[in-house]
């Protein structure tokens, strides 16, 4: 591979990659708008977010009820 001298040749190596990776080379601009599909991608995100979120609350809540539980095993001092 020597140096890439225009776009034709960086564009035939790119396809080259991408069939030596089992990955489909597009030849058009697709059929999805950028409109649509940054649409689509915020609501797939809004989803992800929401459950990430989800399941970090559930972590939190387990973490604090171990911690009353192991604090209900600790000694008690006496108050002065």
């Amino acid at each position: 591979m020597g140096r890439i001298v225009v776009m034709k040749d960086a564009q035939y190596l790119l396809d080259q990659q991408l069939n030596q990776l089992g990955r489909t080379v597009l030849h058009t601009g697709g059929q999805v708008s950028a409109s649509d599909a940054k649409r689509i991608a915020e609501k797939q995100y809004e989803m992800f977010d929401q459950q990430r979120k989800f399941e970090r609350q559930q972590q939190a809540d387990e973490r604090i009820a171990a911690l009353a539980k192991e604090a209900k095993t600790l000694p008690k001092t006496p108050r002065r």
